[in-house]
């Protein structure tokens, strides 16, 4: 996992994220693998609170946007968010 994109090879320590089995995550899970890893390994939900995780993932569209990285439409994106607050602690 991780890439080398426009942030080169990121390591994110901790734990590897959950693969997701819950139906309800597993296309945020999916979606997740595919559009953050262009940059860096896939983080895990608990590095960021609920709260939290939106204005993360905005802040990752302004860098997908900026180095012509692939962008998720806009139910992938809310998938992406549903995956990680629902799994956050």
């Amino acid at each position: 996992m991780g890439g080398g994109g426009m942030m080169g090879n990121i390591e994110i320590r901790g734990e590897r994220p959950p693969q997701e089995t819950n139906s309800q995550y597993v296309s945020g899970y999916q979606q997740a693998k595919i559009t953050c890893t262009q940059c860096h390994t896939l983080p895990h939900p608990n590095q960021h609170t609920s709260s939290e995780w939106p204005n993360v993932i905005t802040r990752m569209e302004t860098h997908i946007r900026t180095y012509g990285k692939s962008m998720p439409d806009k139910a992938e994106l809310k998938s992406i968010i549903n995956y990680y607050v629902g799994n956050a602690n």
